[in-house]
C-alpha cells in the first residue's frame, strides 16, 4: 500500500527543541502584537451582514461515497444554488456516474483521485471497462472525458494534480516496483506519460515501501512539480523538484538522504506539502537532528540551495517548532504556525518570501496550558482568492474543558482579527471541520467535516464574516458515506 501521512496524535504533539541544521536562516523573526490592532478570537474582522450570501456562482466539486456508501463519485453543482442536495435529488452533474462507472477507491480515503482546477477536470475511474481504473481529463463541467493513461492489470494510479494552467497531469502510478508508486506527468492534449521521480538504488531493501508522497505540488507557472519520497531508503522523506518542461526532466535533490538523521519514533525528513511561491522557490518541513523531533522549516531554489527559516523567539530562548505552513496565491507572503512566543501556542505568522524583515503574529492567542492550541498540522492553509485572509481548521479557541475540537477560523493576513464561523455542538463528541474552500470572489467558503454525526462527513456552506454562524448544509450523506475531497473553481 501506498504511505499516507495520517493525522495520528503522535505527529500533533509539541516535542522537545533541537538546534536544527546548520544553514544561514533568513532575516530574524519578531513579534509584532504591540503593533497589531486587537487579535483576540472573534474580534470583528468585518462588519458582519445579516444572512450569509450565496457568493458568486463558483463550480463546487464534492468527492467521496456521499450518494451511496462505499461508492466514490464526484458531483458538482453550483455555489449559489438552493441547497441542501440529498441522496435522492443529488447534483445534475455526476463524475463518472451510471450504474457500475466509480472512481478510482483502491487506496483509502486520503487518495487524490480527483482534481478540478480552472477549465478543467481530471479523475482517475473505470469507465472504459468495468474495474479497470484509466486516468481521464473533462471539461470543467465534467463533460468530454479523454483517456489520457489506460489503467493495466496490477498497476494502479492513485493520485493526480492538474498544472494550473490545464496543460498537464501529474499523477502517482506504480510499475516495475508493485506498490511502489512514482510520479509521472502527461499533458492533456495527450501523448506519452514522463517519469519524473529518481529510481530506487539497485537492490535497495523494500522498494515495494518506497514511494512518492500522495501530496505534490504545481509552481504557479506550471513549469514545476515538488514532492517527497523515501526513494533512497525507505522511510527517510527527501524532497525533489522537476522541471517539467526539460526535454528529460531530472529531479534536483532538495534534501538529500544524508542530511537526515534516523529518529527513534516518527517523521525522519520532510512531511506535508512542498509549496512554492512566486520567483519557484520551494518550502518543506522536514525533521532532521538526531535525538530531536523538531521540525525545521527551509526554503529552497530549483536549483536545490536551502536555508533555513528562522521562526519567532520565545521568552525563554529556546527554539520553537514549526505547524502548518503555505504559500498564498500571489506567491508574495510565507504564512506560518509556531508556538511562540509560548510553548504548545500555535501563533500564526506571516512574512514576505523576499526581502524579509520581520514576520508579523496574527492571531496572539492566548494560552490555555496544557492544551495545544494550532492549525492542524496535517490539513493545509486555505487562502482567499486575494491572498487577504486564510482560513484554518484549527482549535485557536480552544478551552481547558474541550481541548481538540477542530473548527473553522478566519484569520486577516493585515493581522487585524481572528473569527471562528462555526462551533462544533459538545454533544458532537468527535466531530470536526475537515477542509475548507473559497468561492472565487472570496465571498463564502464551503467547510466539509463530521460536525452533525460523527464519521458522516457532509458539504457546509458559510460566510467568512460571520462569527458563530449556522453553516447551511450544502450535502447529505448515506449511513456511513462521507465527502472526501472538495474542489471550487471559478465557472
Amino acid at each position: 500500500m501506498m504511505r499516507i501521512l495520517r493525522p495520528v496524535s503522535c505527529m500533533l504533539l509539541v516535542v522537545a527543541c533541537g538546534d536544527g541544521n546548520k544553514l544561514t536562516p533568513d532575516a530574524a523573526v519578531v513579534d509584532a502584537a504591540a503593533d497589531a490592532p486587537d487579535n483576540d478570537i472573534d474580534a470583528a474582522v468585518d462588519a458582519p451582514p445579516d444572512a450569509p450570501p450565496p457568493g458568486a456562482a463558483s463550480r463546487v466539486w464534492a468527492v467521496g461515497d456521499w450518494l451511496t456508501d462505499n461508492r466514490r463519485e464526484a458531483g458538482a453543482f453550483a455555489s449559489d444554488a438552493t441547497l441542501p442536495f440529498s441522496t435522492a435529488t443529488p447534483p445534475p452533474i455526476v463524475v463518472p456516474g451510471g450504474a457500475v462507472p466509480e472512481l478510482f477507491d483502491g487506496t483509502g480515503a486520503t487518495a487524490n483521485v480527483f482534481d478540478a482546477r480552472g477549465t478543467k477536470i481530471a479523475f482517475v475511474a473505470d469507465l472504459t471497462v468495468d474495474d479497470r481504473f484509466d486516468l481521464y481529463v473533462a471539461n470543467a463541467d465534467g463533460t468530454s472525458p479523454t483517456l489520457l493513461v489506460t489503467g493495466q492489470t496490477g498497476i494502479e494510479i492513485t493520485s493526480v494534480a492538474l498544472s494550473p494552467d490545464g496543460s498537464k497531469v501529474g499523477f502517482l502510478m506504480d510499475g516495475p516496483v508493485d506498490n511502489g508508486f512514482d510520479l509521472h506527468v502527461v499533458a492533456t492534449a495527450g501523448g506519452a506519460p514522463v517519469k519524473l521521480s529518481p529510481d530506487r538504488p539497485v537492490g535497495s531493501l523494500n522498494q515495494d515501501l518506497q514511494d512518492v508522497f500522495f501530496q505534490f505540488e504545481w509552481s504557479a507557472d506550471s513549469k514545476f512539480i515538488a514532492f517527497s519520497a523515501d526513494l533512497t531508503e525507505n522511510g527517510f522523506d527527501q524532497g525533489y523538484v522537476v522541471d517539467t518542461t526539460a526535454a528529460t526532466p531530472v529531479a534536483v535533490e532538495l534534501l538529500t538522504r544524508a542530511e537526515i538523521a534516523t529518529q527513534a519514533t516518527g517523521a525522519q525528513g520532510i512531511r506535508g506539502r512542498l509549496p512554492l511561491d512566486s520567483a519557484n522557490n520551494i518550502y518543506f518541513r522536514a525533521r532532521i537532528t538526531a535525538g530531536s523531533s523538531q521540525f525545521v522549516l527551509f526554503k529552497s531554489d530549483p536549483a536545490g540551495v536551502k536555508t533555513q527559516v528562522a521562526l519567532p523567539a520565545r521568552g525563554d530562548a529556546s527554539a520553537p517548532d514549526i505547524g502548518a505552513f503555505g504559500i498564498t496565491p500571489d506567491g508574495t507572503k510565507l504564512v506560518f504556525s509556531a508556538d511562540a512566543p509560548t510553548l504548545g501556542t500555535f501563533n500564526l505568522f506571516q512574512q514576505a518570501v523576499t526581502n524579509p524583515q520581520a514576520a508579523v503574529n496574527l492571531t496572539n492567542l492566548a494560552s490555555q496550558a496544557p492544551v495545544i492550541i494550532r492549525a492542524d498540522f496535517t490539513t493545509p492553509l486555505f487562502f482567499s482568492p486575494d491572498s487577504t485572509k486564510v482560513a484554518t481548521v484549527s482549535n485557536f479557541s480552544a478551552t481547558v474543558a474541550a481541548p481538540t475540537r477542530m473548527e473553522p477560523h478566519v484569520v486577516n493576513l493585515d493581522a487585524s482579527g481572528t473569527r471562528r464561523l462555526f462551533t462544533v455542538a459538545a454533544a458532537c463528541g468527535a466531530c470536526d471541520t475537515e477542509a475548507l474552500a473559497w468561492t472565487s470572489d472570496g465571498a463564502t467558503l464551503f467547510m466539509t467535516g463530521d460536525v452533525l454525526t460523527n464519521n458522516e462527513t457532509r458539504v457546509f456552506r458559510l460566510d467568512p464574516a460571520m462569527t458563530d454562524q449556522t453553516p447551511a448544509a450544502a450535502t447529505d450523506v448515506p449511513t456511513g458515506g462521507d465527502v472526501l475531497n472538495l474542489f471550487v473553481i471559478a465557472p
